[in-house]
């Protein structure tokens, strides 16, 4: 229990964080958005080590690796100036938006490659990115991801109504809207996953839940119930780790939830 207490900022920010990005997930999975995500989330991830490696040059490795700092700035202008090149060039392209995002995601698996080729210190910023820093972020960095995602699920539940009648009208009436909220909180609760708990976590919190729900055509409620327990994942991965010191959290994490999920969904699937 006293292992448990050191990480408890952690399993508080990871808490709320998880429900966040199962609500968000349910709507870009039905909006058919689960590529764009994919895409954006390694737009961040190759924004972190190239904003890593314009911070060891001009700093050499000894910038912090806590607090945030100058180089969540220069990712997420990496992402600002590339993700509306991207989406550009696919909305030119719609009958190969699908191939065109897979073949965005590989080149910038190969910028990520080709960063720590330039700079071997840039690796550990690569492992941190994708599997995130969730055992060793800073109180400061867990209380302040806890807080915004709390605020993201008042947000959200408040305009709830509003962002699934959005939902409906882009996936069953082809309409296009311009849901800025919903894409405001979208960015905003990337930027705060993939910089601290990495990709793996964010894309799986996203994910994960909205493609089994969607699978075993689990009702709204149900889903709600769903992800709102996701949150009971974290804590348990926690308590699992402080037996197993071994484990990579944000990996058993992952695991975690899709056995829960996988579960969850069998067990109250419509027939």
């Amino acid at each position: 229990m006293e292992m448990l207490s050191l990480f408890l900022p952690n399993i508080e920010a990871g808490f709320f964080l998880v429900i966040i990005l199962g609500l968000l997930g349910q709507h870009l999975v039905a909006r058919n958005q689960a590529l764009d995500v994919m895409l954006l989330g390694s737009e961040f991830q190759s924004g972190i080590l190239v904003a890593a490696l314009v911070m060891n040059i001009f700093e050499g490795e000894d910038h912090g690796d806590h607090g945030f700092h100058f180089e969540t700035v220069i990712s997420l202008l990496f992402v600002f100036i590339l993700h509306p090149l991207l989406s550009r060039v696919m909305k030119s392209k719609r009958f190969l938006k699908v191939e065109a995002s897979l073949v965005f995601i590989l080149l910038l698996m190969g910028v990520n490659h080709l960063v720590v080729l330039l700079s071997p210190a840039v690796e550990f910023h690569m492992i941190k990115a994708s599997l995130g820093d969730i055992v060793t972020a800073s109180k400061a960095e867990s209380y302040f991801v806890m807080a915004a995602s709390i605020l993201m699920i008042v947000l959200f539940m408040k305009n709830r109504q509003k962002f699934l009648q959005n939902t409906i009208d882009i996936a069953l009436l082809n309409k296009p809207v311009k849901d800025t909220l919903f894409n405001g909180i979208l960015f905003l609760v990337l930027v705060l996953s993939i910089h601290l708990f990495g990709t793996l976590f964010t894309l799986a919190g996203i994910l994960l839940p909205s493609f089994l729900s969607s699978a075993f055509r689990l009702s709204r409620r149900n889903y709600m119930k769903m992800v709102f327990s996701n949150s009971l994942i974290v804590v348990a991965s926690f308590l699992l780790i402080t037996k197993f010191d071994r484990l990579p959290t944000t990996v058993v994490i992952v695991f975690l939830i899709f056995i829960y999920n996988l579960s969850f969904s069998l067990l109250l699937k419509r027939k």
